[in-house]
C-alpha cells in the first residue's frame, strides 16, 4: 500500500489482495443484488480503459462522466485515470446548455453517460462540442434505434479493450505503475449557481490523502457497507466513496434507481452514512411530520421517550456521562421507539452520520443524538475537499473539528479561514488568475470566515451575503 499513490494503484492492490473472495461492489437490479468482486472490479476497469484508448486516449486528457450511481461510473473514472487522463464529474441535473459549457471548457474528448436521458442532451448539442469524439452510454434501452455514428455503447468499448490487450499484453499495467501521485485525476467544476462554473484541478495525492485523513479520524473497516447515492459529480461522494472505498476497501453499494434509495439504504443499513447538512435537515422535518401523523399509541410512545433522549444528547453535547439509572431508562426507550426510528431511516447499524455542505441547526443535530444516531461534521471547500473532521467523541454542532493529518488552517487577520497541505487542490483548469488570487503564499483563501474555539476545533462565522466562499462543501 505504501506505493499505491494513485487511486488506479490503490483498485491494483485490493485486486491482487482479495480477487474473487470478496465483494467490492454491488448494485440493486430487478429487486436483486448483482455483486462485483474485486476481480469484476479491475477488470472492467482494465477493459474499458484499454477500450479507451483504443479509440484515442492519450494522458492529461479528459473524458466526462454523467448519471446516476452505479459501479460504471466508477470504473469510467478509474479507467480514465489509469490510462493516464482526468476524469470530469457532471451533474445528472444538468442542461444540455450547462453540459456544453463543462464537455467544452474541460476538452473532454468522451463523455460516458448512463442512459437515453443524458444522450438526448448531448445529441441535441453535439454539434457544438468540437472536442468530444465519442458518447459512451452503458444503458442501452430506449437507445435500441438510434444510429449516430457519435454513439457507442460500454460493452463495445469494452470489447475493443480486450482486443487491444492481445495485441499489447500487459499494457494496462505498465499505465498503471506509471502514475504518479502529483498527476491531476479529477476537475471538479464548483457548483455556485452565481458565477461561471470553475473546474477545480484535483491531484491523486489530493483525493487519497483527504480519504486518509477522514479515517483516521474516523475509520472505517473492510467490512462495512457504503452506500453510494450522492451524486459522484460532488466531492462529498468523490472522497467518501469512490477514494474511501480504494484506501479502505469496504462494499459500496448502488441503489436500482433514485426513487428506491430510501427502501434500498434501509436494506443495506449501512455502518456509516454521508449526507449534506440539507437532505439531513429534510429527513428530520420528513420524520416530525411522520411522527405527528402517526396513530396515538406511536405518538405516545415516542413523547414519552425523547426526553430520556434529549437527556443522553445534552449530556454528549455537555461532554458528560449518563449515571446508570438514565443509560438503563435510555437503553429501554431506544427498544420501544428509537431502533424503530433508526431502522426506518436506514441506520439500524449506523455508527455515525456524516455531514457537511453547510450547517446543521442544533435542533437537528440533537435530535439525531437522542435517537441514537450519532452525527459529526467536517470542512471541506471544493478546492480542498476535507480539511476538518470531528472525532465522535467531540461532536459538536457549533464546530466542524479540528484539521485533518496532512493540512494545517490558520485564520487571517481579517478573519478568512486559510487551507494549506496535502488535499488543498492544483489550481483553477484553464484560469491561472483565478488560481493566483485563491492560492497566495502556498495557503488556500476559502472566502468563509472563522474562529478557533479554546479546544482548537475551527469553528464557521456566518457570511455575508455577497460572499462566495465554499464552507462546508465537504
Amino acid at each position: 500500500m505504501n506505493g499505491a499513490n494513485t487511486l488506479p494503484k490503490l483498485l491494483l492492490h485490493n485486486y491482487q489482495s482479495y480477487g474473487d473472495t470478496k465483494v467490492a461492489m454491488r448494485q440493486k437490479e430487478l429487486g436483486i443484488w448483482r455483486e462485483y468482486t474485486w476481480k469484476g472490479y479491475h477488470e472492467s476497469v482494465k477493459y474499458l480503459c484499454l477500450g479507451l484508448k483504443s479509440l484515442g486516449l492519450e494522458p492529461e486528457q479528459k473524458v466526462s462522466i454523467i448519471g446516476d450511481n452505479g459501479p460504471q461510473w466508477y470504473w469510467a473514472e478509474i479507467a480514465t485515470m489509469a490510462g493516464g487522463g482526468v476524469a470530469v464529474g457532471i451533474d445528472v441535473e444538468a442542461t444540455p446548455q450547462q453540459i456544453e459549457y463543462i464537455v467544452n471548457h474541460s476538452d473532454s474528448i468522451f463523455v460516458i453517460a448512463r442512459d437515453q436521458e443524458q444522450v438526448d442532451k448531448l445529441l441535441e448539442i453535439k454539434d457544438k462540442l468540437p472536442t468530444l469524439k465519442k458518447v459512451i452510454y452503458w444503458q442501452s434501452k430506449g437507445l435500441t434505434g438510434y444510429e449516430d455514428p457519435l454513439l457507442m455503447s460500454l460493452d463495445e468499448v469494452m470489447e475493443l479493450g480486450k482486443q487491444h490487450e492481445e495485441k499489447q499484453p500487459g499494457v494496462f499495467e505498465r499505465d498503471v505503475e506509471r502514475g504518479t501521485g502529483e498527476a491531476v485525476a479529477l476537475i471538479s467544476y464548483t457548483p455556485e449557481a452565481a458565477t461561471t462554473p470553475m473546474g477545480a484541478m484535483l491531484s491523486h495525492n489530493n483525493m487519497i490523502s483527504a480519504a486518509r485523513g477522514f479515517q483516521e479520524i474516523n475509520p472505517s473497516y473492510e467490512s462495512d457497507d457504503h452506500f453510494s447515492f450522492l451524486s459522484p459529480a460532488r466531492d462529498m461522494e468523490q472522497i467518501r466513496g469512490i477514494a474511501s472505498s480504494l484506501v479502505t476497501s469496504f462494499k459500496v453499494n448502488f441503489p436500482e434507481s433514485p426513487e428506491t434509495v430510501p427502501l434500498d439504504m434501509r436494506e443495506i443499513a449501512p455502518e456509516r452514512m454521508v449526507y449534506p447538512a440539507m437532505i439531513l435537515e429534510a429527513i428530520y422535518s420528513m420524520m416530525q411530520s411522520q411522527l405527528a401523523d402517526a396513530s396515538f399509541l406511536k405518538r405516545s410512545t415516542y413523547r414519552l421517550c425523547l426526553p430520556s433522549g434529549y437527556k443522553m444528547a445534552d449530556l454528549h453535547l455537555a461532554g458528560q456521562e449518563a449515571n446508570p439509572l438514565l443509560r438503563a431508562w435510555y437503553g429501554l426507550t431506544n427498544l420501544m421507539a428509537f431502533r424503530g426510528i433508526r431502522d426506518r431511516l436506514g441506520m439500524s447499524r449506523c455508527r455515525l452520520v456524516v455531514t457537511g455542505g453547510g450547517a446543521v441547526s442544533p435542533d437537528v443535530y440533537r435530535w439525531f443524538y437522542a435517537i441514537g444516531a450519532k452525527v459529526t461534521q467536517g470542512y471541506g471547500p471544493s478546492e480542498a475537499p476535507s480539511a476538518t473532521a470531528q472525532r465522535l467523541a467531540d461532536s459538536r454542532p457549533d464546530s466542524v473539528g479540528k484539521p485533518i493529518a496532512g493540512v494545517e488552517i490558520r485564520i487571517s487577520e481579517d478573519g478568512e479561514v486559510l487551507v494549506k497541505g496535502d488535499t488543498v487542490f492544483q489550481g483553477y483548469y484553464k484560469d491561472p488568475e483565478a488560481t493566483k488570487q485563491k492560492l497566495r503564499d502556498g495557503w488556500l483563501h476559502t472566502g468563509d470566515s472563522g474562529h478557533f474555539d479554546e479546544e482548537g476545533n475551527l469553528v464557521l462565522d456566518k457570511r455575508p451575503e455577497s460572499d462566495t466562499g465554499t464552507a462546508g462543501k465537504d
